[in-house]
């Protein structure tokens, strides 16, 4: 009995230097081993900021390139970009077809809303942390969505997203939108993570992101079933770390411009036998682990300074998003300007 105890003593002991190894293991940085670099996709307390200094930006470069190019007579050519048009309580909520009911629609929409947890908790938990995009001076906004699910058994889905997809690029072919939708130069993920409210509803959480290519893929972070704040983290299984084991290639530069992923939306899944009617939701951020696809390096030459090929490639995309955005806009105010005019003269 006691060289039971003593051999489950021993075993013990070498089972937890072997724990206290690996750990070591998983946080050194001897050489061989590589630290992913983290950015924010996504960050709501300095959504607000951030979108209209992109939005004052890209009007400055409109105006001067309408300066310098003879007018061909397009809606969008003098178009402004407001904030208003970008604004959180203009995030839509999409129900998938068959949950799609008008009402489900008119009681399915997003805001921002001020937290307590985060005002008193933001530099708390990233001060030092080294996140590309982080800013002490965040405020402590969230996004808050309202879903109303039907109430019969069906499996269903809404999507919640911006109105518009972030432009990756700007009128002079610069990157737009960083930290703030988009993230340049990424090559290996490494994971994504999302802070977020839940609310006890046993619900399937994803977001969903565009890469260079166009291809669009889903990031699964698992259930919404637990209350208050949570960090939900996608880690990518096929991430691999030591760059011996990775298959090292040239990738070409200018004129290809590097990789890059930009936030398309969330995504809430509910199963038929999950509580359906009202549901509501609050998400902070979105930040990503990953390895750079090309190396930070000082060029002594600007090749878009010089030759603008990425800003002439991206102009017809621009100019397709920009009469989106003017089209729906007029429509709006068309709507808006009936329905005033009915209030004034009294019709019912």
């Amino acid at each position: 009995m006691r060289k039971a105890i003593i051999l489950s003593g021993i075993l013990l002991l070498l089972l937890s230097t072997l724990l206290i190894t690996l750990a070591f293991a998983q946080t050194t940085t001897e050489p061989g081993r590589l630290l992913a670099n983290r950015a924010f996709i996504l960050d709501f307390g300095q959504y607000p900021k951030r979108m209209q200094a992109q939005i004052e930006k890209t009007n400055k470069q409109m105006e001067e390139r309408n300066k310098q190019v003879p007018s061909r007579g397009l809606p969008s050519e003098n178009f402004q970009m407001k904030y208003e048009d970008w604004a959180p309580d203009k995030w839509s909520v999409q129900l998938n077809s068959s949950a799609a009911h008008i009402l489900n629609n008119v009681l399915s929409y997003a805001t921002n809303y001020p937290s307590l947890y985060w005002q008193n908790n933001h530099k708390q938990l990233y001060n030092g942390q080294k996140i590309a995009g982080f800013d002490e001076a965040a405020t402590s906004d969230v996004l808050a969505i309202r879903i109303h699910f039907p109430n019969n058994r069906q499996n269903c889905w809404a999507k919640i997203m911006p109105p518009f997809e972030f432009n990756a690029y700007d009128e002079l072919g610069e990157v737009a939108n960083e930290f703030n939708g988009v993230i340049n130069n990424v090559g290996q993920i490494q994971s994504v993570s999302v802070w977020v409210k839940g609310r006890n509803y046993d619900f399937g959480f994803a977001a969903r992101l565009k890469d260079r290519d166009g291809i669009e893929r889903e990031y699964f972070f698992g259930s919404l079933l637990f209350d208050n704040w949570r960090e939900l983290t996608w880690i990518n299984p096929n991430y691999i770390e030591n760059p011996r084991d990775r298959v090292l290639e040239r990738l070409p530069l200018y004129p290809i411009h590097p990789p890059y992923i930009r936030f398309t939306s969330f995504v809430v899944y509910r199963q038929m036998d999950a509580f359906g009617g009202d549901f509501v939701m609050y998400i902070r951020d979105l930040k990503m682990a990953f390895d750079k696809a090309i190396p930070d390096e000082d060029e002594d030459i600007d090749d878009e300074k010089v030759w603008g090929i990425l800003a002439k490639a991206r102009s017809e995309e621009k100019e397709r998003e920009i009469q989106k955005l003017a089209e729906k806009r007029y429509l709006l105010e068309q709507e808006q300007a009936k329905l005033q005019r009915a209030r004034d003269t009294g019709a019912p």
